[in-house]
């Protein structure tokens, strides 16, 4: 069903009798807030009501990345980049800057990026192509843009900027200095940046 209607049905279903927030209601809505790349919501229906379920504190984590480009230091997800499962790529995602001392499963982190939905691809995949750009990882950050390309048949300015950042590590500085140029005329949040 289309976001609203499934936002509707959960909302509507929230508060119980006495205006009682239902917890397991206010987990699937938090759920499917996280699911649509809504961040600052996942984190006011966990705030709501206190739920008592595992992963509650990964899904709160998981918000602040979608909010905020990266999680807190000494996040639940730090420290996994090594994984061979989908916390390798939440944990690359929570560094604001990718450490140079850690085992990253680059791989992990690639097919579970191409495993996200459509949606989270295209608003995730320029802010992790940029993180693996920056530590050095250009052939995986080029895979990531090269993903989200094929699912997005215009650039945004996002992904402009990343592939901007690309094109100067891979010492191409024409290309680059196109990219930017494209993201500053856009009138895009990126733009001041570029």
């Amino acid at each position: 069903a289309p976001f609203h209607q499934q936002i509707g049905a959960l909302s509507g279903r929230l508060l119980g009798e006495f205006d009682t927030p239902d917890a397991v209601v206010a987990l699937e809505l938090a759920r499917l807030y996280a699911y649509f790349g809504f961040g600052h919501e996942t984190r006011q229906i966990l705030n709501l009501v206190e739920i008592d379920a595992p992963d509650t504190d990964i899904l709160a984590e998981m918000a602040i990345i979608l909010d905020d480009g990266h999680a807190p230091q000494g996040s639940l997800f730090a420290g996994q980049l090594g994984c061979d499962t989908a916390a390798a790529l939440w944990s690359a995602l929570s560094y604001e800057t990718l450490p140079n001392d850690s085992a990253i499963d680059l791989k992990a982190i690639q097919r579970n990026f191409a495993a996200l939905p459509r949606h989270l691809r295209l608003y995730l995949g320029p802010l992790l192509s940029r993180k693996l750009t920056r530590a050095g990882h250009v052939e995986s950050a080029d895979q990531i843009l090269r993903m989200i390309d094929r699912s997005q048949p215009e650039e945004t300015a996002d992904a402009s900027m990343a592939r901007a950042e690309l094109a100067e590590a891979k010492g191409k500085p024409e290309e680059a200095t196109s990219e930017l140029e494209t993201v500053a005329q856009s009138n895009a949040e990126p733009s001041a940046d570029a």
